[in-house]
């Protein structure tokens, strides 16, 4: 069967057939590490934006003083003036598309790896909350009286802003420093 046969001729087929298929593999490996790198970058700007315009409104500081004022109201009334405790509210429309990066990739958040895509789930899914306690049809939207669910919106908030600094890198980033 092979006798006869000319191995150079074999032998450079072969050589030709594996150098054919390793430029492929290897633009469609560099393709993936590209999206890769794309997605986590643009991922973490989105976050890293929503952490720093949190911060630039005050959102978190604004909250707690809706808190500390209910608390007051509350506490400083008696038995008689119980039922005419002012409630507290805390109103912010946020456009639709706030979350259009992550929305657009959210199937590729996996190659960010495991521990950044979970991270990045828990901070939209908790920002996902506090955006339904403020916005219309919310308790804080509507007007509360229950320092408990206020309290609750104020952890999630803090515990999204601690996770959002992490994932864009800005644990040692102050509110006040400008972050270009």
């Amino acid at each position: 069967m092979f006798e006869g046969a000319d191995w150079t001729t074999i032998l450079v087929a072969l050589i030709s057939a594996a150098a054919g298929s390793i430029v492929p593999i290897w633009l469609y490996r560099s393709g993936i590490k590209r999206e890769r790198d794309s997605v986590s970058g643009a991922i973490i700007a989105e976050v890293s934006s929503l952490i720093q315009i949190a911060y630039a409104r005050g959102y978190l500081p604004g909250l707690q003083k809706e808190y500390r004022d209910l608390e007051l109201r509350i506490y400083g009334t008696n038995a008689f003036t119980g039922n005419t405790i002012k409630a507290a509210y805390y109103r912010l429309s946020v456009p639709e598309n706030y979350n259009l990066i992550y929305r657009d990739n959210a199937s590729k958040i996996a190659c960010m790896g495991p521990k950044h895509a979970v991270q990045v789930v828990q901070f939209y899914q908790l920002i996902q909350s506090v955006l339904a306690d403020i916005s219309p049809g919310g308790f804080l939207y509507e007007g509360t009286r229950d320092l408990k669910q206020v309290g609750q919106t104020i952890e999630l908030l803090e515990i999204a802003m601690r996770i959002g600094k992490d994932i864009a890198g800005l644990e040692t980033w102050k509110p006040e420093e400008t972050v270009t």
